[in-house]
């Protein structure tokens, strides 16, 4: 939570000792890890270019997106990324589960992401999905 509040220059630090250390895809399985990710790019996402490198990370790393959206924790990670305004992280993740649509909508952590997924695309590609 201290994360939320605090203004940016008072945690920037986290971003700097995170980027780089491989260690992304533990986090984002970890309630702590998860929580701490989550309130990184919920409030910090524009104010911070280490908050954006630190999300690519996650990106590219070789965790499935698509199965993150699926974990307990994982999906905490996704959401403000889905939420926030970066139609490339939306595109990737919606890629992700355009493969097996029907299990994700069903789902109880991805039904939450791929709700806002829907929501939030383009109309062209809401269209192509349908």
């Amino acid at each position: 939570r201290l994360v939320s509040i605090l203004p940016s220059r008072e945690v920037a630090f986290i971003s700097q000792e995170l980027k780089g250390q491989g260690l992304m895809p533990f986090l984002a399985c970890t309630l702590g890890g998860a929580e701490l990710l989550s309130a990184l790019f919920q409030s910090h996402w524009l104010l911070q270019e280490e908050v954006r490198e630190l999300s690519w990370e996650l990106m590219n790393s070789k965790l499935d997106l698509a199965s993150l959206c699926c974990h307990k924790h994982g999906y905490l990670v996704v959401l403000p990324l889905v939420r926030g305004d970066c139609q490339q992280y939306q595109e990737l993740i919606l890629k992700g589960m355009l493969g097996n649509i029907q299990r994700f909508a069903r789902h109880r952590y991805a039904s939450q992401v791929l709700a806002h997924l829907l929501t939030s695309v383009p109309m062209h590609t809401q269209e192509a999905i349908a």
